[in-house]
């Protein structure tokens, strides 16, 4: 594969952060989801009727993880513009909803909208992964029609999307893939927040809107009971 000599595949397993070593981009972009949208993340309470308004909204860009401008997010592009200010940033090549395999905006067609931009990004960042899991139904296909994707499947995924900016990107480019959220401490986590916090109702907003199902549901799934 052109370039892969010269492309710098970093593993952000535990975040993502600024490699000093590594030579300042001139312009870096992400690939991801909802998380790099920043969909709802002001969104404090859920427990009565008005509050789901707040999730309604949607997308929340200015609170994003990678570029955005709020006052209370320190994002990766403010990190960068600490050392240069000419540094530029977009993540529009992310959607909420999207997966690293099924979907049609999915890891490989972002990297292709990430190619395409001009001038290219010598920089990119990737969360993708979570809804490729809170999407399916089971994790035997003998229990339903949309399993977890195979090993095999989701590698191949990965590699289609890392082929095409290899192929695309200027040489000398940097990639960090962050790690799939960890979706399966979901339920944990959400009981450990209302169990806190009498604003929060987690488990309503679960089952009204199948959010994660296979993660969330604290009874039997399609006959499995652990996802």
């Amino acid at each position: 594969m052109r370039n892969l000599c010269s492309l710098v595949l970093a593993l952000a397993l535990s975040g993502l952060g600024i490699n000093t070593h590594a030579a300042l981009p001139d312009k870096a972009t992400a690939a991801g989801d909802s998380i790099t949208m920043g969909f709802a993340a002001n969104c404090t309470k859920n427990r009565y009727f008005w509050d789901l308004f707040c999730l309604l909204g949607g997308d929340q860009p200015q609170h994003s993880w990678f570029d955005g401008w709020n006052t209370s997010v320190t994002s990766v592009h403010d990190r960068y513009k600490l050392l240069d200010s000419t540094i530029v940033a977009n993540k529009d090549a992310a959607k909420s909803g999207s997966e690293m395999l099924g979907g049609d905006n999915n890891f490989a067609v972002q990297a292709s909208k990430i190619v395409a931009q001009s001038p290219k990004p010598d920089h990119v960042e990737l969360i993708l992964g979570g809804n490729d899991i809170c999407n399916r139904d089971c994790t035997d296909a003998s229990h339903c029609s949309n399993p977890l994707y195979t090993e095999s499947q989701w590698r191949n995924a990965v590699r289609a999307g890392l082929d095409t900016l290899v192929q695309g990107l200027p040489t000398g480019s940097t990639v960090f893939l962050g790690s799939v959220p960890r979706v399966q401490d979901l339920r944990a986590a959400g009981l450990a927040k209302q169990s806190s916090n009498s604003s929060v109702r987690c488990e309503n907003v679960w089952s009204s809107y199948d959010i994660c199902t296979i993660a969330t549901s604290g009874s039997t799934l399609n006959g499995e009971t652990s996802a």
